[in-house]
């Protein structure tokens, strides 16, 4: 938003001589050669109009050259949110481009994570016997001690084979038979 003061001094000749014409107000918001331009334009209108009364034609022309100078703000402004928005998506195309992927890049790389994860998986084989607090998985405990293997086993034979279990769990399931 700006104010805009139009001061026309009038001669004793006027309407015969053009006033003298300053436009005050546009000096924070455009530059000097716009505001320039609106002072020229304003006394092409004091001069076509010289013999008349000009003083309305004059704040007409002045308010058609304001008009003007909002579309102009807002085109600049228009062009200034399409040139940050132009950037952000050159950013964002940037970003997903990343490195192109050649054989020899693509080599390096993969040297590189096979040496992370071995890292990884030896950290991780070595951390539950250095701890202590974390338990084994499954797999570890087979791996550690082949002697799990037989471990159930001997505890079905010590039980005597037999297995026991409610086969009312098995009623809604019509089609399985239980053996004995």
């Amino acid at each position: 938003m700006f104010e805009v003061t139009l001061n026309l001094r009038l001669s004793a000749d006027y309407p015969d001589v053009t006033p003298e014409i300053q436009v005050f107000g546009l000096e924070s918001t455009f530059s000097s050669e716009r505001i320039k331009r609106v002072e020229r334009i304003l006394h092409n209108v004091a001069q076509e109009n010289i013999g008349m009364p000009m003083i309305f034609t004059i704040v007409s022309a002045l308010q058609d050259e304001i008009g003007h100078l909002v579309e102009d703000l807002e085109a600049e402004k228009i062009k200034a949110e399409e040139k940050v928005v132009k950037e952000r998506e050159a950013q964002a195309r940037k970003k997903l481009e990343g490195t192109r992927v050649t054989p020899e890049v693509f080599t390096a790389w993969k040297k590189k994570f096979n040496v992370e994860i071995r890292a990884v998986e030896e950290k991780e084989k070595w951390i539950p016997e250095v701890e202590g607090t974390k338990k084994l998985t499954g797999r570890q405990l087979f791996l550690r001690d082949s002697t799990l293997n037989l471990s159930d086993v001997a505890l079905m034979q010590a039980a005597g084979n037999e297995i026991e279990f409610d086969e009312s769990l098995f009623d809604e399931v019509g089609f399985i038979k239980i053996l004995p």
